[in-house]
């Protein structure tokens, strides 16, 4: 993808900023897309099915390829607001960061949030069998497969979308 390109998409208004800061990265299920400029960015991007497997050497060549063209946008918008991106890392800076971080580990709603996911491990974790057993006996009925897979999908999800929000 070309920088200008990229520039381009992100003023398109279709977009919602910051959409995808949210993602819980299940695209199939989500009705944002049509906003989202990272799922728009990914379609376009991966089509290649070589560039979606991690075992292959043109996923990492892709992806090395963003990077590099990220860094330089961020280099570009940093000049731009006159961020001098060589005097960011002090060790005050990572501290405070540090210090940031701390604090939204102990929030409540971060440790509720925390404490959920490992209930829910060790809920599925002590009824394995059984789940999967009534699963298979239920095809008929209340689809329990997708129902555990919803469940697993969001258990750490939780947790980390919270912590961003108390971090701010």
């Amino acid at each position: 993808m070309n920088k200008d390109r990229l520039r381009q998409l992100a003023a398109d208004k279709r977009f919602i900023p910051g959409i995808y800061n949210y993602c819980d990265r299940w695209c199939e299920r989500c009705p944002q897309t049509l906003h989202c400029l990272n799922f728009s960015l990914s379609e376009k991007e991966f089509s290649d099915p070589e560039t979606h497997d991690i075992r292959n050497e043109a996923f990492w060549k892709k992806l090395s390829g963003i990077l590099g063209e990220t860094l330089e946008l961020l280099r570009e918008a940093a000049e731009k607001w006159g961020v001098d991106l060589d005097t960011l890392g002090s060790m005050d800076d990572i501290e405070d960061m540090k210090a940031k971080h701390e604090a939204a580990k102990n929030h409540l709603l971060c440790r509720a949030a925390k404490r959920y996911s490992e209930m829910v491990e060790d809920w599925l974790t002590g009824r394995e069998t059984l789940f999967f057993e009534t699963a298979a006996a239920a095809r008929e009925g209340v689809d329990l497969d997708e129902a555990l897979e919803v469940i697993q999908w969001y258990q750490n999800f939780i947790s980390a979308k919270i912590m961003r929000a108390v971090r701010g």
